[in-house]
């Protein structure tokens, strides 16, 4: 993992001049549960029989490790501009090191109450995470951030984030919705659905034949 994104890293300065961000999460590991496994496979296969798929094909997962000291120690090397987690932020002393390391750190949030933890706890951009992008239903939209949060907020986007696009919806995958998220107060705005039919994306074969050529949609 690690050369890897150090090869990565390398690549993308080789052709932009721009400054870069590295990106991390910090949730606690899971153990496998094949019991869990046997379930959701159980409960699902009226979707794969509708879809036509192999109930019993392996199911690619990305291993995302949580930040740790190897990591750490990548950032202080590379000294990419930002440095940002999600699900909280790294341990205190490996937060410290990555500040050392002269990074900004961003990280996000889902609720008012989580800003106000980051805001606290040394992030320097607070991500305002909506519904649409992950965050869970109860999610705050970016205005009511601002007031909570003595740093920058920027309106994040999966599909979106909170109600930072009017009358799309909620979503941010355009400059309409850019525009709509800086209206609210958003420092900067992040997309990420818009690239899901990219060259480079990750995304699987079936979803990808599910989008197809149309614009990728809130449900």
């Amino acid at each position: 993992m690690l050369p890897v994104a150090k090869e990565q890293v390398s690549i993308i300065r080789q052709r932009v001049t721009a400054p870069i961000n590295m990106n991390f999460f910090c949730h606690k590991s899971v153990a496998v549960d094949p019991r869990h496994e046997a379930e959701w496979r159980r409960r699902l296969a009226p979707y794969y029989q509708e879809f036509g798929l192999d109930p019993a094909a392996p199911v690619d997962a990305a291993n995302r490790a949580p930040f740790d000291a190897a990591m750490c120690e990548l950032v202080e090397e590379l000294k990419p501009l930002i440095v940002s987690f999600h699900f909280g932020l790294p341990e205190r002393a490996l937060m410290a090191r990555v500040k050392a390391a002269g990074c900004l750190v961003m990280s996000s949030a889902t609720t008012v109450r989580e800003a106000i933890w980051l805001d606290e706890n040394g992030a320097d951009i607070i991500i305002a995470q909506g519904a649409e992008a992950g965050g869970p239903p109860r999610h705050i939209p970016d205005r009511q951030y601002r007031p909570a949060a003595r740093h920058p907020c920027a309106g994040a986007a999966g599909g979106g984030c909170g109600e930072g696009a009017g009358d799309r919806g909620g979503r941010i995958a355009d400059g309409r919705g850019i525009a709509a998220a800086f209206a609210l107060g958003a420092a900067g705005v992040q997309i990420g659905t818009a690239y899901l039919r990219c060259p480079g994306s990750e995304v699987s074969a079936a979803a990808r034949a599910a989008l197809g050529e149309r614009a990728t949609v809130q449900p």
